[in-house]
């Protein structure tokens, strides 16, 4: 399977990707400290995205709930960051369609996302994102599959306190 894509080159890339869209990020929010950050995606993670907020901008929401919305977010990056990330989906997606790999689809998008989360994971375990920032990576029209693994990795990306916000605001709204 890893014939595919090189999930070690997607996990680096993805992490230098956030890195580098992190420096925009912090300039577009003048500074103000973030409290998300998103790697958003497709369902058949072809694409990828970065989003953020701020405190300022949730407490300028009335519905606070936003927060766990990565999709309403006011901060996002251009794509620039992500382009080594593109070209590499972009190389999964020509080899997809072909005989090798024609019943493999859900496997390849769960290995795929699964080296999107771990690469957050590493930055969090490398210290580039505090423990009070919220990670996630989601799709931005998600079905059930990604549904399933957006919350599986909420549970790997952050603390116990996140996660049981996450859970409360999914058992309230979903």
């Amino acid at each position: 399977m890893d014939s595919i894509i090189d999930f070690e080159a997607l996990k680096v890339a993805t992490k230098m990707a956030v890195v580098s869209s992190l420096a925009e990020l912090k300039q577009k929010s003048n500074d103000a400290p973030l409290i998300a950050y998103a790697l958003c995606t497709d369902d058949c993670v072809m694409t990828l995205f970065s989003v953020a907020c701020t405190g300022e901008w949730l407490d300028s929401k009335i519905d606070k709930e936003q927060f766990l919305l990565p999709t309403e977010w006011d901060l996002y990056t251009q794509e620039g960051h992500f382009k080594p990330v593109y070209e590499l989906l972009l190389e999964k997606e020509r080899k997809r369609d072909t005989i090798e790999y024609e019943d493999k689809f859900e496997e390849i998008v769960q290995l795929t996302f699964n080296a999107i989360v771990l690469a957050l994971k590493e930055l969090r375990n490398e210290h580039i994102f505090s423990e009070n920032i919220y990670l996630s990576v989601q799709s931005t029209d998600p079905g059930e599959d990604i549904l399933a693994m957006s919350a599986k990795a909420i549970n790997q990306l952050n603390s116990d306190n996140i996660v049981q916000e996450w859970a409360k605001w999914t058992y309230t709204y979903c």
